[in-house]
């Protein structure tokens, strides 16, 4: 279990931050990647995001396909520059659920437990890596998995792997 510990931005040189990680190769393109969380706190939100191509220092939202689910049951399936799909669940405080993303070609699609949110066609971004980011409130992960469809090559960044 991974829990994010961080309550407050660190000094903001250029503006309000996004707590996030990523991590894994640059050269992944169809993988499904899932992790459990656990939003027991108002206000805060997780969230996994695939095909990360950038991340920024500042308030700007990471190059890639992100799913964030809110502690209110707001939802959210966005690029860097537009929410793509978004919609409401109701939540049980302190309990679980799983985000998942599944990219394919130009398919899309979205998971928060079992249920299909969100499967749409965007070509947006074609490869990246992998990341989960939080609100700065205590959130809990656990259970992060990927499962790679395809690889583009066996280069990554222009260095064999």
């Amino acid at each position: 279990m991974l829990k994010q510990l961080i309550t407050w931005p660190a000094i903001e040189w250029e503006g309000a931050v996004i707590n996030q990680t990523v991590w894994g190769d640059c050269e992944w393109t169809d993988y499904t990647l899932a992790v459990d969380v656990c939003l027991d706190a108002p206000y805060n939100y997780g969230c996994i995001s695939g095909r990360v191509t950038e991340t920024h220092r500042s308030h700007k939202e990471p190059e890639a396909y992100t799913l964030r689910l809110f502690s209110s049951g707001k939802w959210e399936l966005r690029t860097a520059e537009k929410v793509l799909e978004k919609g409401f669940l109701s939540l049980e405080k302190g309990r679980w659920y799983t985000l998942k993303l599944k990219m394919s070609g130009n398919q899309i699609q979205a998971y928060i437990g079992n249920e299909c949110v969100a499967d749409l066609e965007d070509e947006t971004y074609a490869k990246g890596m992998a990341g989960l980011g939080s609100s700065f409130h205590p959130i809990y992960f656990d259970n992060l998995s990927i499962r790679i469809i395809h690889l583009f090559n066996t280069h990554c960044c222009g260095h064999p792997v």
